[in-house]
């Protein structure tokens, strides 16, 4: 369980590294997102994007704490 936590913050933490550094049009909570017109839809597509690369940034953290670390 603590495994998930922990790829949830990583996830977190990369798109509000994204945000603050790349692009500050992004919304401040990711998850809840307005849909008025097709830019809405394209910036939420974005969203889950840059959070699912945070979550692959995540696994390949943890893969690498456990190989080194908890042998």
């Amino acid at each position: 369980m603590r495994n998930y936590y922990t790829l949830m913050l990583f996830s977190f933490a990369f798109y509000y590294f994204f945000r603050y550094y790349f692009d500050k049009s992004l919304p401040l909570v990711p998850i809840l997102t307005r849909c008025k017109n097709s830019y809405d839809i394209i910036d939420g597509i974005f969203v889950w994007i840059i959070l699912l690369i945070g979550l692959f940034i995540g696994f390949f953290v943890l893969g690498f704490i456990d190989k080194i670390f908890l042998k």
